[in-house]
């Protein structure tokens, strides 16, 4: 997420001050701002040591402290009657609570055995609120509804969980880069279950490892959000679909008798009940944080009723399988032109 930091608060009048004198002024300030002091301010916030400046955590604290301490040697001081204003805290900050969501959340049973995200299965978005819990599990083949073709027609899929194939050929594919094919067949296969009632949809793909390579760190990446920001919002409609790899795929099939061999025999047969105890369950796991606006304040003259916000972000997105993310450009480099 983007978080909007408020570095300088700045009274309204100096800019009168230098529109009234024309470019000499401006000239004069504009001198100031030197490459070498740029330079100088973005090889630290953007430094390994930084951590990538994480929102709530260490990097993007040791950054507050560095912003805080730089206002102050410019003489730049704190927002007057803080105590007044409700959310600022003493010296330069606005502290605010974050809830951190982490991935995961969506958890499946089969069997009574638990699956583990990222190696069994994935997902890219969170639909079911609830559990689901069932005994038995559709397999639709290929799931297939157009005008060509209409795997659900004759079968009543509404409430249930559903497992469908990725191949329109019924066989094992490469384990490649997954490609615009894969989520154009993807989308058209959950979108048909979804329209034929399901509530589940698994998507067996033998491509799970390229999956889990190209998307891990949007996947397990946690999510950040205002705590308390929570807005009315519609339940999410449509069913949860998950991506499971064929290793699971197989062992559900097989509770139904059907062996991987005779897969392309029983995928033109769709419709076929499975007795599979399957348990579907949302547990959140929310950590609550504390990041912090920095904020400065240069009073005016005769406006003093009017202000003028000049923002930057300073956070950034940490990092991420040993690598740090630095965030030199746009976030580090609008910061250090602010300061």
């Amino acid at each position: 997420m983007t978080l909007r930091v408020l570095l300088t608060v700045l009274g309204f009048a100096p800019f009168q001050l230098i529109l009234a004198q024309g470019d000499t002024l401006v000239d004069h300030y504009l001198r100031t701002i030197t490459q070498q002091e740029l330079r100088g301010h973005l090889q630290v916030l953007a430094s390994d040591a930084y951590e990538g400046r994480e929102t709530g955590f260490k990097g993007q604290k040791m950054a507050a402290e560095y912003l805080r301490t730089s206002l102050a040697s410019m003489g730049i001081g704190q927002v007057p009657d803080w105590e007044q204003r409700g959310l600022l805290a003493p010296g330069y900050e606005q502290p605010f609570l974050l809830n951190l969501t982490q991935p995961g959340g969506l958890q499946i049973a089969v069997d009574g055995t638990a699956r583990v995200f990222l190696r069994d299965y994935l997902y890219f978005g969170e639909k079911q609120q609830g559990t689901v819990s069932t005994t038995e599990v559709v397999f639709m083949g290929l799931g297939v509804k157009d005008q060509q073709r209409d795997d659900y027609k004759g079968v009543d899929v509404k409430g249930k969980v559903v497992l469908v194939l990725e191949e329109d050929d019924g066989r094992v594919a490469r384990n490649a880069v997954p490609e615009n094919a894969f989520f154009t067949g993807f989308t058209r296969k959950v979108t048909a279950a979804t329209v034929a009632g399901a509530s589940v949809v698994l998507y067996a793909t033998p491509n799970m490892q390229a999956l889990v390579r190209q998307f891990e760190h949007y996947l397990s990446s946690p999510r950040m959000e205002l705590k308390g920001d929570k807005k009315e919002q519609p339940a999410p409609s449509g069913a949860q679909a998950l991506i499971i790899d064929h290793q699971l795929a197989r062992a559900i099939l097989l509770k139904g008798g059907i062996r991987w061999k005779k897969l392309d025999q029983a995928a033109r047969s769709p419709g076929l009940a499975i007795p599979c105890a399957f348990v579907l369950a949302l547990r959140p796991r929310i950590d609550e944080l504390q990041a912090e606006n920095v904020l400065g304040y240069v009073e005016g003259t005769d406006l003093k009723n009017e202000l003028v916000v000049v923002t930057a972000h300073y956070d950034h997105i940490g990092t991420s399988g040993g690598e740090v993310y630095n965030g030199a450009d746009d976030d580090g480099s609008g910061t250090v032109a602010l300061l």
